[in-house]
């Protein structure tokens, strides 16, 4: 005898495989959706510690009160959260 979840699961497998037939009125929207969303993306950021000489990072150390190691490594990106 099957149990209430198997016969669940077994049905939710079965809608998994269906696949339905949009409307091209549907297929409009969810592409204008898409495009509205491909807009909304924030274009890539610039670094802002590209410009900055080694006298800046010596002076972002003693500012913060860090060794240069620190701001080295920050810079380097090797500190993760």
């Amino acid at each position: 005898m099957l149990e209430s979840s198997s016969i669940s699961r077994a049905n939710s497998a079965a809608s998994l495989t269906k696949t339905p037939h949009l409307s091209a009125a549907d297929q409009a929207l969810i592409d204008a959706a898409w495009s509205q969303h491909a807009k909304a993306v924030p274009a890539a950021a610039s670094d802002p510690f590209a410009a900055l000489t080694v006298d800046d990072w010596r002076t972002v150390a003693q500012v913060l009160d860090v060794p240069r190691q620190v701001v080295t490594a920050l810079r380097e990106r090797q500190v993760s959260r």
